[in-house]
């Protein structure tokens, strides 16, 4: 199934946890993009636009504004695995 603009998410993911894309977008960045492209990503595939949304952005990048650098880390990477066992 092709869903390009979910795997965009998820490599835009993927980059930020081996260090290639800053937390800042994350926090900024990352939301903005799925808040911009959601219902597109449910057309695509609605579990997994629906996974990015709850898990991934909801309680992932919104979640953890007040955590330090590397459990901001943890939470992100924890995310990224529910996200992708909808694969």
């Amino acid at each position: 199934m092709e869903r390009p603009i979910c795997e965009k998410i998820i490599a835009f993911t993927e980059d930020y946890l081996n260090g290639k894309v800053q937390r800042i977008s994350m926090e900024i960045d990352l939301p903005a993009l799925v808040c911009v492209c959601f219902e597109e990503m449910r057309s695509e595939d609605e579990a997994l636009a629906d996974a990015i949304g709850s898990e991934l952005i909801s309680n992932g990048a919104d979640a953890g504004v007040f955590l330090d650098d590397a459990e901001f880390y943890a939470l992100i990477k924890e995310k990224l695995r529910i996200v992708k066992a909808v694969l």
